[in-house]
């Protein structure tokens, strides 16, 4: 890899090239930093303030963190989905838990002890779980759509300057 970039001349075609692809491969990783100074040498200083302002937006994305979701959905049922973002999703998870343990109490107090265990209390711990998880993975979702955001800005800013005369 040294060899090839001691190799390359800031005017080839095979150095924009290379520009373009560590752009985009540091953008992949997440390495935003590094992104950046690949794209501002791609890009040349006439775009410094557009690579800035771009940078910027990604810094300020809010993540939601997977595992408090799901502490959140453990603690009250739906919760972990609202703080996902998906409010609906977690008011429906409220209620569906909430009726769940409703349903199981009324029928341990009204002397049905199999249905309330196997149906109540069964279908409860099924859905208390199974929501936790899906919170986590509502949030995990959100951050992948989050960063593929910026990932599909930083492409858009690569390719406008290959249609404005790439190769020179």
């Amino acid at each position: 890899m040294i060899k090839l970039e001691s190799q390359l001349t800031s005017e080839s075609y095979l150095y924009e090239s290379a520009e373009f692809l560590y752009t985009m491969i540091y953008a992949q990783l997440r390495e935003w930093q590094k992104s950046k100074e690949h794209l501002k040498k791609y890009l040349g200083p006439d775009y410094a303030v557009s690579i800035d302002s771009l940078f910027v937006s990604i810094d300020d994305i809010k993540v939601k963190n997977p595992e408090k979701a799901e502490k959140m959905s453990y603690i009250i049922p739906g919760s972990g989905q609202i703080y996902a973002g998906k409010t609906f999703r977690g008011i429906t998870s409220f209620l569906l838990n909430g009726g769940l343990l409703c349903f199981s109490a009324v029928s341990f107090w009204n002397g049905f002890y199999f249905s309330g265990t196997f149906t109540g209390a069964s279908l409860l711990f099924v859905f208390y779980s199974g929501g936790a998880r899906h919170a986590k993975h509502l949030a995990n979702t959100h951050n992948e759509e989050k960063w593929q955001e910026a990932k599909d800005s930083i492409l858009q800013m690569l390719l406008k300057k290959r249609k404005e005369g790439y190769p020179k």
